[in-house]
This record gives C-alpha cells, sequence and structure tokens, in this order.
C-alpha cells in the first residue's frame, strides 16, 4: 500500500493498493498498480521523480507519459521464473458503459549481469491505463547491462495511433557507483512524432549522495531542445512561456523514502 498526501483527494487512494495470492504457479493481483510497461522504464531511469522530467517531475525526456502514474481495476498476473524468463499479463478493467479492456503483455529475460525484455500495451478509447494514448497500442523494448561500477540501460518505444503516425521515444542511461554514497548518471532521450513542442531531444547530467538509509540529495543539469518550436506571441500557451519544452534546469533536490506496516 502506498499513501500521497500531496496529492488532491484521499491520502491512501492517490497511489497504489492491491491484494492477491501468490505460490508455485507465480502471483496474481488485483488492485490499483504500476503497469509493467511503465515499470520497466521507470527501473532504467536514475532521473525518475526529479526536476529533470518532462513535467518536472515522473519520467525523464525519452520515455513516453506511459511511464508515469497508476492505473485503476487491475487484474495482474506474474508468472514463476522460467529458466531465465519471466512472464507477465494483465487485464485493466474499463467499468464504463463501453466496457473496452485495456491489456499488458510482457517478457522479461535475466541472467548475471544483463536483463532485457519486451512490454506490449493496448489502450482503448476510454484509456483505463494511466496516461496512454487513447485507441493506441504500443511496443517497449528494453534492456540493461551492470558491469562492475558501471550500469548502462536503453529503451525504445513505439505508440500506434489511429489518429497520428506512429509516435517514437528512445530513451538511454548511464550510471557510475563512484562510492558507497556516490552516485553519477547521465541520460539520452529524444522523442519523435508526439508533437511540434514534444518532439526534440534531452540530455541530463547529475550526482547522488547517500546522505541517510532513505535519503538521497542530488545536484543535476538537463537540457531539453525541441525540434520544431517558435517563442510564445501571447499567454494562450503557458506551458511554453514556463519552459517546460525548451529549457536548461539546474537543480538541487532531497529524496526520502517514506514506509509503513499495517
Amino acid at each position: 500500500m502506498g499513501a500521497n498526501v500531496d496529492g488532491a483527494g484521499d491520502a491512501f487512494s492517490q497511489r497504489f493498493f492491491f491484494a492477491g495470492i501468490k505460490g508455485n504457479f507465480g502471483k496474481l493481483i488485483y488492485g490499483r498498480t504500476s503497469t509493467p510497461y511503465k515499470m520497466a522504464g521507470l527501473r532504467i531511469d536514475p532521473f525518475y521523480d526529479t526536476a529533470a522530467g518532462s513535467g518536472l517531475g515522473g519520467a525523464n525526456f525519452g520515455l513516453s507519459p506511459t511511464t508515469n502514474g497508476w492505473t485503476d481495476n487491475t487484474i495482474a498476473y506474474s508468472s514463476p521464473k522460467f529458466g531465465n524468463f519471466t512472464l507477465n499479463a494483465s487485464t485493466y478493467l474499463d467499468d464504463s458503459n463501453a466496457n473496452e479492456h485495456d491489456i499488458n503483455i510482457g517478457l522479461r529475460y535475466k541472467q548475471d549481469g544483463f536483463t532485457g525484455g519486451i512490454q506490449y500495451i493496448s489502450v482503448g478509447d476510454t484509456r483505463v491505463i494511466a496516461k496512454g494514448v487513447a485507441d493506441s497500442s504500443a511496443i517497449r523494448v528494453h534492456a540493461g547491462f551492470k558491469m562492475g561500477k558501471w550500469n548502462i540501460a536503453g529503451s525504445i518505444e513505439t505508440i500506434d495511433t489511429n489518429a497520428n503516425d506512429s509516435q517514437q521515444y528512445a530513451y538511454f542511461s548511464a550510471t557510475f557507483q563512484a562510492s558507497d554514497d556516490i552516485k553519477w548518471a547521465a541520460s539520452y532521450g529524444s522523442a519523435n512524432d508526439v508533437s511540434a513542442e514534444a518532439d526534440g531531444t534531452g540530455i541530463t547530467l547529475g550526482v547522488f549522495y547517500k546522505l541517510l538509509d532513505k535519503t538521497t540529495v542530488y545536484g543535476l543539469y538537463s537540457s531539453k531542445s525541441s525540434d520544431d518550436y517558435s517563442p510564445p506571441t501571447s499567454s494562450a500557451n503557458l506551458s511554453k512561456q514556463l519552459g517546460l519544452f525548451d529549457r536548461d534546469v539546474l537543480s538541487i533536490g532531497v529524496s526520502h523514502k517514506f514506509s509503513f506496516k499495517l
């Protein structure tokens, strides 16, 4: 169970909660969860939920918006290991009259320092999956390799929509664990055929220092450049004026992991 006291509404309704069963057959749960598609991107983003994100939080530039958010009405199954492989299959129930349930199917491989996999989602007109594109399907291919103090990873996404051209996202990251307390990180991301403002490239450089067991302080520089950007001539597009598309960000932050048990 998770809580988010910063969000609107009840503190225990904003993040995740689930119940289920687990055994030799695998794990089956129901509740409000992160999709495996989202988690495949989150795991390779060292700057997740920092000011580097496209919305000054969440996933960094180069990961689609579907790498954010929590999805309601989840029925999710994850298999036991078959050698080095695990499978996942989920449906996300549409409780409207349309009954257009979303799905997520994936495969993950892990051996020694290498992890890789593929995730597929299908999103209906009612868009049950958080931050999904209505009436679309998406594929994410991801991989990561850990060698000593280095960790290198990447994600490639294609989102096919009936309304527009296929959206393309790419994200690559590298981290170096300089010591038990200090980690350096860098990333490069790109987006194409999303929108005139969103298309472009971005880079992020940062350092993380473990201050306490659950507390980390960080400093980062993030830059994003649009492929087709013109300065706004009025206040009609406030997001451009705030610099959420073309921007350079210097940030110092603190991250603390809260936990509790019932």
